[in-house]
């Protein structure tokens, strides 16, 4: 029966990452060879290509199109490839043999070309040696090459197996790492080494945000001190040109604030990300004490620790400060607007002060039409009354001309009055 074709598209990606990333199956004695690079998030098609001329070189097949994870048997050794997003890392085992351990290292059966050419900048690199409980000269050996005193160890898979690193990079540029197994199958064995390389992995990448937190924190100080001084010039006066200033100020700090968040967001939750992971590997190893020891755990949790706690710090500094700057912008908005508004108000007042003026001017004007208008119309009636008299009529031009003057008067205001509400009336 085929029901492929009712699958969903990413049913069977999804079903790959549930298998994905299996570990070596491992027996004592046998050493490993563990590195991570920082390719960045687009590097992973270069990182394929890379370990594709690996493969091709051995003849061996290549990783599947689309996988994020490869092992494989190149003959002198074995190799496990795994795509991260942001780095790739390479574990690589051979047994060993009678070797002092330490002194030769897994990644030495590696093509000296291929590994040095491996793309991105390496973050880790762990030499492992494993070594079996019942060889007392080499576990006796194993320690030698920790020359100093400072060595965590811990119980681990829950047996008498134990786990000692000193977590420094020696000379070689290795840190080491010493695996003593006892009773443990070739998977349980594997798994413990998948898990212990990705404690140091993951451990040394939630590290990495420790000097931007850092830079962080410097760059905030120095901002904080321009929002002080700014903030302080604003109290006196944002009138003209200084509101302007401040607000160039201001967008300025606003903008180098919001690039630190941008620049910083990613490594910040990466590293919180990884710190948990580390916690959860360590849960998973089943760590138990040893006495006079201090734990692997105990050891790298307390610099992990506080540089998450500085992290966290950083970033809610970061936050807050850009809310600060948020606050001093809307305050100068603020005063801004007031002092238009203060700027309104008075050429309101002006404003009503000139129509006012105008007002009465107007009024005046209307006065003196009146009177001017009135002084013709009479003058015309005047002429009227004298040709009138002139024709035989009897009356008295003087007395008749003032006898009109008021009906006259009174006749213009209303005429004059009556076209201006017809104007004002027109214009709404």
């Amino acid at each position: 029966m085929d029901i492929s074709f009712l699958s969903d598209p990413v049913r069977v990606d999804i079903n790959k990452e549930l298998h994905g990333r299996p570990a070596f199956s491992l027996r004592a004695p046998a050493r490993i060879s563990h590195f991570a690079y920082m390719s960045g998030e687009d590097g992973g098609r270069r990182d394929r290509r890379h370990l594709e001329q690996l493969c091709d070189t051995f003849g061996v097949a290549r990783p599947p199109k689309g996988g994020r994870h490869h092992m494989a048997d190149f003959g002198a050794f074995f190799l496990k490839w795994e795509r991260h997003t942001e780095f790739t890392s390479y574990t690589v085992a051979v047994k060993s043999g009678r070797d002092i351990p330490f002194t030769v290292a897994a990644a030495e059966a590696l093509p000296s070309n291929w590994f040095q050419n491996i793309p991105g900048d390496m973050v880790v690199a762990l030499n492992i040696e494993l070594v079996d409980a019942n060889d007392e000269q080499s576990k006796e050996a194993c320690f030698a090459p920790f020359w100093h005193k400072d060595v965590a160890g811990s119980k681990v898979s829950g047996s008498r197996s134990s786990a000692w690193s000193d977590f420094r990079i020696h000379d070689d540029s290795f840190m080491r790492l010493a695996l003593i197994c006892d009773d443990l199958s070739e998977n349980r064995t594997g798994r413990l080494v998948q898990r212990m390389v990705e404690v140091f992995t993951y451990g040394h990448l939630a590290l990495m945000a420790l000097p931007v937190a850092r830079d962080v924190m410097a760059q905030s100080a120095d901002i904080e001190a321009t929002l002080k001084d700014t903030v302080a010039q604003m109290a006196g006066s944002v009138e003209g040109e200084d509101a302007e200033l401040h607000l160039n100020s201001l967008l300025k700090l606003a903008a180098r604030t919001e690039h630190l968040v941008a620049k910083t967001s990613f490594r910040f939750s990466a590293a919180k990300a990884y710190h948990s992971l580390v916690e959860r590997r360590f849960q998973e190893t089943r760590e138990g004490r040893i006495p006079g020891s201090q734990r692997l755990s105990s050891f790298l949790e307390r610099h992990l620790v506080p540089a998450m706690r500085t992290c966290d710090a950083a970033s809610k500094r970061l936050a807050e400060l850009a809310r600060r700057v948020d606050r001093a912008a809307g305050l100068l908005r603020t005063q801004v607007e007031l002092d238009s508004q203060r700027q309104n108000k008075a050429l309101l007042a002006s404003m009503n002060r000139r129509a006012r003026v105008q007002l009465r001017l107007q009024e005046t004007v209307e006065g003196l039409s009146v009177v001017a208008i009135s002084y013709y119309a009479l003058g015309i009636i005047a002429m009227a009354l004298k040709a009138m008299k002139a024709g035989g009529v009897p009356i008295d031009v003087g007395i008749s001309t003032g006898i009109a003057a008021p009906f006259v008067l009174l006749t213009t205001f209303l005429l004059i009055r009556r076209v201006r509400h017809a104007v004002m009336n027109s214009k709404r």
